[in-house]
Order: C-alpha cells, then structure tokens, then sequence
C-alpha cells in the first residue's frame, strides 16, 4: 500500500493594507497560535477535515496525520503521498489495479521443516492476498514440498523444473512454504510471482 500524509496547513499568498498589489505569503489560517509566543502549532492540533474514501466511507483527516491506503488518495492536492506503491485508481470503476509481488530462495538441501527463509509471507508483506500465483521449481531434479496458506491439508509435491500456476481467481494465496521431502535431496532453488490485490483500507 501507499503512504501519505495529510497537510491541511499550507501558505497562501494573501493581501494586506500595506501590500495591496502584490500580496504577502504566510501561513493558512489562525489556527493554533500561541497566545503568549506567537509561535504557530505545525502541524495544527485543531485544522481536521472530512473526506469521502474509496469505500464510499467518510474519513476524518488531521493535518500532519500519515496513513496507508491505496492510490484513490492521489488525487488530493492536501495530501501527499511519500510511498507510492505503483498501482493506479480508476474513479469510474472505483477499483484499484493489481499488485505484482515477488519472492525468490534457494531451499537447502536439508531444509526438511518450513522455514521462514523459504518462505514467502505475501499478506504480511503487503496487507493483501495473491489472486494470481506461479511458482517455479528451478532445481535440475529435485521435489520439494510446498503448504499453502499454512494450512496442513494443503499442500503439494511440485518435481524439478515445474511450475504452478492459480489463474486469476483460482484462490487466494496469502502465504507459501516450501520444503524439501527428505533431508539429503539437492537443494532446489524457487522463484514466486503473484498478482496481489490491492488492498483498500476505507
């Protein structure tokens, strides 16, 4: 998902008796001034709005307040996105495009349990599940053992050289382990490519 940050508090160029033609620039509004100091509060603790998100779910903003989310935000000048995770939002659908995702380990060996080195954790990752998952044996001869969604009941023997492949919508994949059957079998390297949807947070 996308990181942005919410900026209420901008400066405008405004007219004063003195600078009738030309204006002055200085910061938006009055809000949280020091009484005493003068000092202006950045960002404010009272400048908060209202907005429509994605969802259709109306979302109160602080100035200065981050959040992640997809990329329906972009569209606001008040917000700023610093992490842009590459998808697009299409206002017409109200969708969010896919995500691609990739993972790649080489399963040693004598690696005969799941691991957390040969294993891809694509909701934790991302905040979101794969509707789209291919997975590639790279080993010359080798099986290995691969659990999906870390459950027992799921899972399968993928032989050297082969690949898997959900096809869009198949299944969710949220996450994928991989091990090899017995110790002492040849190490097998894996590649992992998923589309993964992205999230939409409100």
């Amino acid at each position: 998902m996308s990181v942005f940050t919410v900026a209420l508090t901008n400066s405008i160029t405004v007219k004063t008796p003195t600078d009738t033609q030309t204006g002055v620039t200085e910061a938006q509004g009055t809000l949280d001034i020091n009484p005493l100091t003068g000092a202006k509060a950045d960002p404010s603790s009272q400048r908060t709005v209202y907005v429509m998100g994605p969802n259709r779910i109306m979302r109160e903003l602080h100035d200065g307040e981050t959040f992640t989310d997809c990329n329906y935000w972009k569209q606001f000048d008040f917000i700023t996105c610093t992490t842009d995770d590459g998808s697009t939002w299409d206002n017409a659908t109200g969708t969010s495009s896919n995500l691609p995702y990739a993972e790649s380990f080489t399963v040693a060996d004598t690696a005969t349990t799941y691991l957390a080195a040969n294993t891809a954790d694509i909701l934790t990752d991302t905040g979101s599940v794969a509707l789209y998952t291919r997975i590639r044996n790279l080993g010359a001869s080798s099986s290995v053992t691969i659990r999906l969604n870390g459950l027992t009941g799921v899972e399968f023997t993928l032989d050297g050289t082969e690949d898997m492949i959900f096809e869009m919508n198949d299944m969710t994949i949220s996450k994928i382990e991989v091990k090899v059957p017995t110790s002492g079998a040849v190490e097998s390297p894996i590649e992992i490519f998923c589309l993964v949807r992205s999230p939409i947070n409100s």
